[in-house]
């Protein structure tokens, strides 16, 4: 699946997009965003592709993407680190599994995982942690950001969906701090 050129610094693939608030602030720094999720959602704002990301193939795009980001699903994590959950069965590690497959199959520039502290249990410490955001991959510089936490950022009002989907969201100083760490190549660099 050869990708065209993004016009700008490069092409950024969002594996778990979810509805694309975070993904437009990388967009707003010039990449291109495809978005892979299992959901069609309806504002994203750049390509989408839907699909169950434990299915994708990245072997096509290998070497195509400069910015590969990854937020999978986290509750289970959650669970884990929580001291009142008692004798949980282990994790669902398959979404975890799919976001390091295809950063292996792409190769981006820049591999960058979300999750929450409860997931170093399993895959081990995190590489950068911004609390109460953990981050896996290929993490050099992030700036020392204060951020909002996330259970302010929901209400008892909203449904257990869209509760989940506004905690998933990456703060936008994040964002746009992983997008300006890649400078643009040259075509002839690809």
């Amino acid at each position: 699946m050869p990708l065209l050129s993004s016009g700008g610094p490069g092409i950024c693939l969002y594996l778990y997009c979810g509805d694309g608030v975070s993904a437009g602030q990388v967009s707003s720094a010039g990449y291109r965003v495809i978005g892979l999720d299992l959901r069609p959602w309806v504002d994203w704002p750049g390509d989408l592709i839907v699909q169950d990301v434990r299915t994708f193939d990245g072997r096509g795009l290998c070497h195509q993407v400069d910015l590969l980001l990854a937020s999978p699903p986290c509750t289970e994590f959650s669970r884990h680190s929580q001291p009142w959950f008692k004798n949980l069965p282990p994790p669902d590690m398959s979404h975890v599994d799919a976001c390091f497959r295809i950063a292996q199959e792409i190769k981006p520039r820049l591999f960058v995982m979300e999750n929450v502290r409860g997931l170093q249990k399993f895959i081990g410490p995190a590489t950068v942690v911004r609390h109460p955001y953990y981050f896996w991959g290929d993490l050099v510089l992030l700036p020392s950001l204060k951020l909002q936490q996330k259970h302010t950022m929901t209400n008892s009002r909203m449904s257990p969906a869209h509760r989940s989907l506004v905690k998933g969201r990456w703060p936008a100083a994040i964002a746009l701090a992983l997008a300006s760490q890649l400078s643009p190549l040259s075509p002839g660099e690809r």
